[in-house]
């Protein structure tokens, strides 16, 4: 099983990389975004109950949109597949966060820069 695991992270590694090259973010790289920031705000802000509902309602619409993307591009990949895929990413990703936090802590201006990110996606309005 871990086996599969570590085949479908490689595969969403090998799917994200070459979207780097762009010049604007793409759905994946927000994807990515939110996942960072999230992790970040988890470990070191307490926002407000209506904060997280924008942040959350934002975070599933960019999760949706990332996984239509990486079905568009991977039609022979299971939505189950894409899936897990995701998940793998996402736990990867905060797992990298949960670290640097450890190692520089919440006063870090970087680990800040991203809890400010956090905020900033929580009120965005996509469309407006």
């Amino acid at each position: 099983m871990s086996h599969i695991r570590n085949l479908l992270l490689c595969f969403l590694f090998l799917v994200i990389n070459p979207v780097y090259a762009q010049d604007s973010p793409d759905i994946l790289q927000i994807y990515d975004q939110f996942v960072t920031s999230s992790a970040a705000a988890s470990r070191c802000i307490k926002p407000d109950k209506e904060t997280l509902n924008h942040f959350l309602a934002n975070f599933q619409m960019v999760s949706i949109y990332a996984s239509q993307e990486l079905i568009k591009r991977y039609p022979e990949r299971t939505k189950e597949q894409i899936a897990s895929a995701m998940k793998n990413r996402n736990d990867a990703i905060t797992q990298k966060i949960f670290e640097l936090v450890r190692e520089k802590g919440c006063d870090n201006p970087n680990i800040q820069q991203v809890v400010k990110r956090f905020f900033v996606q929580a009120k965005w309005q996509p469309g407006k």
